[in-house]
C-alpha cells in the first residue's frame, strides 16, 4: 500500500459539467444537514445552531473538485438563510463567510501537501489546524457578525459559531474527503467488505443504547466512553473512509438523543449539554481519525521495508551469480558439447544410410542434453527473478533441491561435497520458494567460503543440508552444517547483523538476508558449533496444513 497517493489539489476552473455530480451532491448535502442542524440543535437565543455541517461539506467538496464549487455553496447558503427567515444583509454575510472559509481552507490544506486519504498524522492535523481553525475563524466570525454584529455578545455568539464548525469539520468533512466508489462498490462481496458494514452498524448501536434513555444516568456516563475502544478498533482494522462513516455515524445518534433530552449529557440543559457532548465528541474523531492514519503509515511503512528486502535480496542473489558464473558455464559447457557431438553423429549416420532406429537413439540424447542445459538455465533465472508468490503452502524438499543442485557447480570447483538429505513424512511450509532458495544459497555459500577461508590440512571438506520436522512440533527445520573451523565465539552477536563481515570481500548481507527472510515468515534463525564438525545454521519455519479447496460443480 502507498500513502498519499493522491494529492489532489483543488481545481481552479472545473468547468460545471465535468462535476455535476458533485454540485448536485453539495447542495442536496448541505440542505439536508442544514435543515437538521438548525431545526434539532438550535438555541433560542443567541440562534445559533450548535452543530453546523456545512462548514466542513464546503470544505471538502471545494478541496476535492475545485472551485467551481463555491457556485452550489453560495447557492444553498442563500436558500438555508432565506428559508430561516434572516434578513437579506445577514444572509449574505453567512454566505460570504461559508465561500472564504471553504475557498481559503482548500487553498491552504493544498499548499501544505494535504492528501485527502487522511493516511498520514500530518494530514489528521492539516484538516484540524486549517479546516477547523483558519477555516472555521472565519465562518465562525461572519455568522458571528450576522447574529450579534459588534455587540458585547459578539465574543460568546463568536465562541458558539467557531465550535459548531469545528465539528463541522471534524464530523463531516473527513467523509467527504475519503469516500470512493472502489470502497463502497466492491467488485465481490468480500469477507472485509462485510466486516466494514458490521464496524459501520455496531458503533452507532452501540452509542444509540447508551443515549436512549433506557439506563440510568450513573450507568449512561460511563458507558458513553464505551463507543471509545470500538472506535479504535475500527481505525486499527478498516481504513480512513470506514472510521469516518463510523464516526458521523456515531455522532448522529448522540447527538439526536442529546438533543431530545436523553442520554447522559442531559443535566444542565442546552448549551452546556450539547458542548459537553461536543468535547467528548471531538476527542473521539481526533483518536479515531489519528489511530487509523498511524496504522496506514506503519503498513506503509512495512511495505517499503518488505519491498527493500526483495531488492536487497535479488542484489544477493545477483552477487552470488557472479560467484557461481564459471561453475554454471562449466556446467552448461557439457551438455552443449555433448549436443554438438550428437548432433555431427546423427548427420554422419544419416550420411552413410543408418536404419531410422539408431539415427531415433541419437536424437533421443540430444534431446536429453537439450533438457539438461534447460534445466541449468531455469534454475538460475528461478533464482534471479523473483516471481509472484502463489500464496499456498509448499513442499520445501524439491525447492531445496533445486537451489542444492544450483551450487553443486560451484563446491565441485571447490573441491567440497555437498550432501542434501531430508528425514520425517510430508512436509508444507508457507514461505515463497524464491526466496527459501535465498536462504539455502546464502548459507551454503557462507559455509564453502568458511571451509576455504579456514582450511586446515587433511580436513574434509563438506557440507550437509538436511530438512527435519523439528522440535517444537508443527515446525520444519532446515539444518545446515559445514566441516569449517566453526564460529568465533566473540562474532556470534553480531553474526546477523547487516554490512558485519570478518571475510576478506564479503558484504556482510548474505546472513542479514536470510534472517530477514526467515523472520518474516514467522520463523527463527541460530547458529552453534557442533561437535565433530564445523557451524550449523538452523532455520525452523512453522509448518503449514494445506486445506483442501472446496470444488464447485452442483
Amino acid at each position: 500500500m502507498t500513502v498519499g497517493n493522491e494529492m489532489a489539489r483543488p481545481l481552479p476552473a472545473s468547468p460545471w459539467r465535468r462535476h455535476w455530480a458533485a454540485h448536485a451532491a453539495l447542495l442536496a448535502a448541505y440542505l439536508v444537514l442544514a435543515y437538521w442542524a438548525s431545526q434539532t440543535l438550535a438555541l433560542e437565543d443567541p440562534p445559533v445552531a450548535l452543530l453546523w455541517p456545512a462548514t466542513g461539506l464546503g470544505l471538502a467538496f471545494v478541496f476535492r473538485f475545485g472551485y467551481s464549487l463555491l457556485l452550489p455553496l453560495a447557492a444553498a447558503s442563500l436558500v438555508v438563510q432565506t428559508g430561516l427567515g434572516a434578513d437579506p444583509a445577514p444572509a449574505v454575510i453567512v454566505t460570504a463567510g461559508q465561500v472564504a472559509a471553504a475557498g481559503l481552507g482548500a487553498f491552504l490544506l493544498a499548499r501544505f501537501g494535504f492528501s485527502r486519504e487522511l493516511g498520514r498524522v500530518k494530514d489528521v492535523l492539516l484538516l484540524i489546524a486549517v479546516g477547523a481553525g483558519a477555516g472555521g475563524a472565519v465562518s465562525a466570525t461572519a455568522g458571528a457578525l450576522a447574529i450579534a454584529g459588534l455587540s458585547t455578545g459578539f465574543p460568546q455568539v463568536l465562541g458558539l459559531c467557531w465550535t459548531a464548525d469545528l465539528m463541522g469539520v471534524l464530523l463531516f468533512a473527513p467523509v467527504v474527503f475519503t469516500a470512493s466508489p472502489s470502497r463502497w462498490v466492491p467488485e465481490r462481496l468480500e469477507t472485509r467488505a462485510w466486516e466494514s458494514a458490521a464496524w459501520i452498524v455496531l458503533a452507532p448501536a452501540l452509542t444509540y443504547l447508551v443515549y436512549s434513555g433506557h439506563l440510568p444516568a450513573s450507568a449512561a456516563l460511563p458507558l458513553s466512553y464505551a463507543v471509545f475502544p470500538v472506535i479504535i478498533a475500527v481505525a486499527l482494522r478498516r481504513p480512513p473512509a470506514i472510521v469516518a462513516v463510523a464516526l458521523m455515524g456515531t455522532a448522529g445518534v448522540a447527538l439526536m438523543n442529546t438533543a431530545t433530552g436523553q442520554g447522559p449529557f442531559t443535566q444542565a440543559g442546552p448549551p452546556i449539554d450539547i458542548l459537553v457532548l461536543h468535547a467528548q465528541l471531538a476527542l473521539l474523531a481526533v483518536t479515531g481519525l489519528i489511530i487509523g492514519a498511524m496504522r496506514v503509515e506503519r503498513r506503509a511503512a512495512e511495505e517499503r521495508a518488505h519491498e527493500h528486502l526483495h531488492a536487497l535480496a535479488r542484489a544477493a542473489r545477483l552477487n552470488a551469480m557472479g560467484t557461481m558464473a564459471a561453475g554454471i558455464a562449466h556446467e552448461i559447457n557439457q551438455p552443449l558439447c555433448a549436443l554438438s557431438s550428437y548432433a555431427h553423429a546423427a548427420q554422419r549416420q544419416l550420411r552413410q544410410g543408418a536404419g531410422a532406429d539408431e539415427v531415433a537413439a541419437t536424437l533421443e540424447r540430444i534431446a536429453a542434453g537439450a533438457d539438461r542445459a534447460a534445466s541449468i538455465v531455469r534454475r538460475t533465472r528461478g533464482l534471479l527473478v523473483r516471481e509472484p508468490a502463489s500464496g499456498r503452502p509448499i513442499d520445501p524438499q524439491p525447492v531445496v533441491r533445486e537451489a542444492v543442485n544450483l551450487l553443486e557447480p560451484e563446491a565441485a570447483r571447490r573441491g567440497i561435497n555437498l550432501d542434501f538429505g531430508s528425514t520425517g513424512g510430508p512436509l508444507k511450509v508457507d514461505i515463497d520458494p524464491v526466496e527459501l532458495q535465498q536462504v539455502v544459497v546464502n548459507l551454503v555459500q557462507n559455509a564453502m567460503e568458511a571451509i576455504t577461508t579456514g582450511d586446515a590440512p587433511g580436513r574434509p571438506h563438506w557440507v550437509r543440508i538436511v530438512l527435519v520436522d523439528a522440535d517444537p512440533p508443527g515446525t520444519v527445520a532446515l539444518v545446515v552444517t559445514d566441516s569449517g573451523p566453526g564460529l568465533p565465539a566473540g562474532e556470534r552477536g553480531e553474526l546477523f547483523e547487516p554490512l558485519v563481515s570478518r571475510r576478506p570481500g564479503g558484504t556482510g548481507l548474505g546472513l542479514a538476508i536470510a534472517r530477514s527472510i526467515v523472520d518474516a515468515c514467522g520463523g527463527t534463525i541460530a547458529a552453534a558449533n557442533t561437535r565433530g564438525a564445523g557451524a550449523e545454521f538452523r532455520v525452523r519455519l512453522p509448518a503449514a496444513i494445506e486445506t483442501e479447496e472446496p470444488r464447485g460443480g452442483p
